[in-house]
């Protein structure tokens, strides 16, 4: 089974999107602001910033539900204000609710053409919507928008990460590195940058730097949840699978609710090859599948860990299910499941 790479709210994949959407331009304009003396919000500008503070911590903590009912009253306050949609979008967009997630970005580029976190976004949804076309263009905007942002400010690090999100998405791994590189150079703590790099360093299978990139972030923010998961990838692609249960737990201990850390530890447990290991795997993918039930990835990790328990039955379910998601991994298994002998 392969693990999944995490990605850009900072961490390729949802996962990446993740990386640079919640840890994106919300944070980069929150570290610019002045700190206010105010006890609490008073004017709508004010309360907008409280909101997107409130919906940040909410989003980290996989409260998804809450992050969506905060995002919709931050656009309700401030509707010409394109950062409240790009957050609802970002929402929607990980709750897998493409089409919603889509006119969010709309709204926030028709407000600000040259947000090029919300081009990216809507390349997400685009994807999500299998308008893979369509996607590859906002990427390329979203490029577009990072160069514009960085020939005005060569030291602007989050439009450095910008340009290199884009990249990552449209396959251009190594170019979406150097970018990041230059993030790290302009702001060595930035844990956005960091985490994310180390997704980027995934793609190329430079592991161990992946590793050391995840370690650098953790030093600079311990409770970063996707500096935890990417971790816990490096470590699996480096062989030292207990030692990523040991990084998959402790994401999960921050936020219970990150299916895709169930993922991985099931995939990472599996890998141990040991019957009670696949038992236990069996429970991370249906944690997993509780949390998103759209996850083809969960289906078919379970499906995979029931099938090497001898529970034959079940894992035909879940390998269907899979299959129903579109996953051609799941589609060759029950195939190999169905032949004489099982």
């Amino acid at each position: 089974m392969r693990d999944l790479i995490a990605r850009p709210m900072r961490t390729v994949g949802l996962a990446f999107l993740a990386t640079l959407l919640v840890g994106g331009v919300w944070v980069a304009y929150r570290e610019r602001r002045a700190p206010t003396s105010k006890p609490a919000p008073r004017t709508p500008h004010e309360q907008v910033l409280a909101l997107m503070d409130r919906g940040a911590l909410q989003e980290a903590a996989g409260q998804l539900d809450d992050a969506l009912k905060t995002a919709q009253e931050a656009t309700r306050i401030a509707p010409r204000y394109a950062l409240p949609w790009h957050f609802l979008g970002r929402v929607r967009a990980e709750r897998a609710e493409y089409r919603e997630a889509l006119a969010a970005f709309d709204r926030a580029l028709a407000l600000r053409s040259g947000l090029g976190d919300a081009w990216v976004g809507k390349g997400f949804a685009l994807a999500g919507l299998g308008r893979a076309k369509e996607a590859v263009s906002c990427y390329r905007r979203g490029v577009e928008c990072g160069d514009r942002a960085i020939q005005a400010d060569p030291a602007d690090a989050h439009a450095w990460y910008t340009k290199g999100a884009a990249l990552e998405f449209l396959g251009r791994h190594a170019e979406a590195v150097t970018c990041c590189d230059r993030a790290v150079q302009i702001n060595p703590r930035d844990c956005t940058a960091l985490v994310g790099r180390a997704g980027m360093l995934l793609s190329l299978r430079r592991n161990q730097e992946a590793l050391d990139c995840c370690n650098r972030a953790l030093s600079v923010n311990p409770a970063d949840v996707d500096g935890w998961y990417n971790k816990g990838l490096a470590l699996a692609s480096l062989g030292r699978r207990r030692d990523a249960l040991r990084a998959y737990d402790r994401a999960l201990q921050l936020n219970p609710k990150y299916a895709r850390a169930w993922c991985s530890n099931g995939t990472a447990l599996c890998r141990l090859g040991w019957p009670w290991d696949y038992s236990k795997a069996v429970d991370c993918y249906r944690r997993a599948v509780q949390i998103d039930p759209e996850s083809a990835e969960a289906w078919y990790g379970q499906g995979w860990a029931l099938d090497h328990l001898g529970r034959y039955t079940e894992a035909r379910a879940a390998y269907q299910k899979a299959i129903g998601l579109g996953s051609p991994e799941a589609r060759q298994a029950l195939a190999q499941l169905q032949q004489p002998g099982h």
